[in-house]
């Protein structure tokens, strides 16, 4: 049973080391626009950001002092995240 935030890190990051990076921009565009939050999507976010690290792809155009934004859905081009608008 999966109780804090790490937990749950712990499971997105297993999930996302084994995919491509477009169904990583997928996953990160699921959730998009969410208006709650909890363990479980702090957990989501602190592995997107540690994939993203991992991956060394350039996320500058949505890092808001070490916080990510959600406003928008992404792709991944050339190891570098861009803004669909």
């Amino acid at each position: 049973m999966i109780t804090n935030s790490s937990q749950y890190k712990q499971k997105y990051l297993q999930k996302f080391k084994n995919l491509t990076d477009n169904e990583l921009a997928e996953e990160f565009n699921r959730k998009v626009g969410i208006k709650y939050f909890n363990f479980a999507i702090q957990g989501f976010m602190d592995a997107m950001r540690e994939e993203l690290i991992r991956r060394k792809i350039d996320f500058s155009e949505i890092d808001h002092e070490n916080s990510m934004s959600y406003k928008n859905k992404v792709k991944i081009l050339n190891c570098k995240i861009i803004k669909e608008i």
